[in-house]
């Protein structure tokens, strides 16, 4: 690429240089690294835990929610996408599972929300 004049265009030279990936093992850039740490004495810092355990709530206070997807097929060998979403009470442990083959709407999550301490109920 060249410039104003002829001369090279630095533009150019940035970019090639930006989107360079070098073709290197992930030990390289460790030995690399490691090399750089101690030539300039940087230490290698470990991260802080910033949580901690704290004791369950009373009943009916807290669950953990979670959603999940999985391919299947039907009864004619059709290919089928199954959504789940999963409900774990925090005190007793108790699980409740719902499938349906679409995505869940907020609709579907507000009624789910619901089920678990209507099934622990009962």
């Amino acid at each position: 690429m060249k410039g104003e004049k002829g001369q090279p265009s630095r533009l150019g030279c940035s970019n090639r240089m930006r989107f360079y990936t070098p073709n290197v093992c992930e030990s390289t850039v460790r030995n690399f690294v490691r090399h750089l740490r101690e030539q300039h004495g940087i230490p290698k810092s470990k991260p802080m835990r910033q949580y901690e355990a704290i004791e369950d709530p009373p009943m009916g206070q807290q669950m953990q929610v979670d959603f999940g997807e999985t391919k299947t097929h039907d009864l004619h060998q059709h290919p089928v996408r199954l959504s789940c979403i999963t409900f774990v009470l925090s005190h007793s442990r108790y699980k409740y599972v719902e499938w349906q083959d679409r995505p869940f709407t907020t609709t579907n999550v507000i009624r789910c929300h619901e089920m678990p301490s209507n099934f622990s109920a009962a």
